[in-house]
């Protein structure tokens, strides 16, 4: 046989071989234990949903003012002889009482002139009135009335009202040179001191008032539905009831305001701004004072049926995870009403008793199986859940 053949068969008988050797393999191999993998159940802290009727509070923040702030300006020039201790900066004071007092020397000099004036026509209206009914009587009818003197008359008459004019003038003026306060509060920026000239227009010093302070709240448009700004038989604003949480010295401390009105226009941020006024805020244990932050809670609308839950359990704007019969996450979408730092308040979309997964924001996958935990959550405030 030749060795081309040889080498042929060879290769062939080896390939022959191998083939048997798989089969053999194939067929008798043993069966390899397989395992399917199981999903392993998460713990997830959930919290059941209860709906109630409540009202619904609108959370905004702002800077405490003061209510009433003037300037104290000068009404007449003159020399300062006379400002009480209580003038000057951080003084409290009451309406009524004294600022300061401007020498008044040369307004009661103003003051006799003006008296003397004022006699003076009066005798000169009393000498006209006499010379004209004597002019009455002697021309009748046919005089004309230059010749009865009621020109004169007249004349007469204007002078005495400009004298008295002039006269409650000079009492006026007298009576500028004493500086009161219009309204009880406190000082700041006095500028005044004794012996100081001050001048007609000069502005001596700053009164805020203390007893009514002012909140002013910015809010978005939207927002304005979840209030009852309604108008009441004066075309006034309804108040509101509102609580102001702030801290002052050193303590944290709620006072309690209302709403009392809305500033007209909306800026281009499409916000506009609401004012919550403090009474009495002077006579608390903790005053409220101008340049405080405060965050306010103002009483909403009554809603019949809402649902109060954290603000983590959203996955997005407006869907949440929750827990099925089956323990397993299902995605549902809700009607959210509205939404602060904390809470997001729900109309629908869910029911009573739904297990509502905490955190929201976690990646999940739809029916993923779980181990619910039951958490609780803080009931509303009676303020809130009471029927206004």
């Amino acid at each position: 046989m030749p060795d081309a053949l040889r080498r042929q068969a060879a290769v062939l008988a080896v390939v022959l071989l191998t083939v048997l050797v798989l089969l053999v393999l194939y067929v008798w191999s043993p069966a390899s234990a397989r395992t399917e993998a199981l999903a392993t159940p998460v713990r997830v802290d959930v919290v059941s949903v209860r709906y109630q009727a409540r009202t619904l509070p609108v959370v905004l923040e702002g800077i405490a003012a003061a209510a009433d702030q003037i300037a104290v300006v000068a009404e007449v020039s003159g020399t300062v002889i006379e400002r009480p201790e209580v003038f000057r900066d951080g003084g409290v004071v009451s309406s009524g009482d004294l600022l300061l007092a401007i020498d008044d020397h040369s307004y009661q000099l103003a003051l006799a002139e003006r008296r003397s004036q004022v006699s003076a026509a009066r005798l000169h209206l009393a000498d006209t009135r006499a010379k004209a009914s004597v002019a009455r009587r002697v021309n009748g009818d046919k005089g004309n009335a230059y010749a009865r003197l009621e020109p004169h008359l007249e004349e007469a008459e204007a002078r005495l009202a400009a004298a008295q004019a002039g006269l409650a003038r000079a009492e006026l003026d007298l009576q500028k040179t004493r500086i009161t306060a219009p309204f009880r509060g406190r000082l700041r920026e006095v500028r005044a001191s004794p012996g100081q000239f001050i001048r007609v227009g000069e502005v001596i010093a700053t009164l805020s008032s203390t007893d009514r302070m002012e909140v002013r709240l910015p809010v978005r448009d939207e927002w304005l539905a979840l209030l009852d700004l309604s108008l009441n038989e004066e075309d006034q604003m309804t108040p509101i009831p509102a609580r102001l949480h702030g801290r002052f010295a050193g303590r944290d401390v709620i006072w309690r305001g209302e709403l009392v009105r809305r500033e007209g226009g909306i800026n281009q941020n499409r916000m506009l701004y609401l004012v919550v006024q403090v009474s009495d805020a002077d006579k608390h244990e903790v005053p409220l004072e101008p340049g405080v932050l405060v965050r306010a809670e103002i009483e909403g609308r009554w809603q019949e049926h809402i649902a109060s839950l954290p603000r983590s359990v959203l996955n997005g704007d407006s869907t949440v995870w929750v827990v099925d019969d089956e323990e397993r996450l299902r995605r549902r979408r809700i009607d959210v009403i509205h939404q602060d730092e904390q809470r997001v308040y729900v109309g629908g979309g869910l029911q009573d008793g739904d297990r509502v997964a905490i955190s929201g924001t976690l990646r999940w996958l739809e029916g993923s199986p779980v181990l619910p935990r039951e958490q609780t959550v803080a009931a509303a405030s009676p303020d809130q859940v009471k029927r206004p």
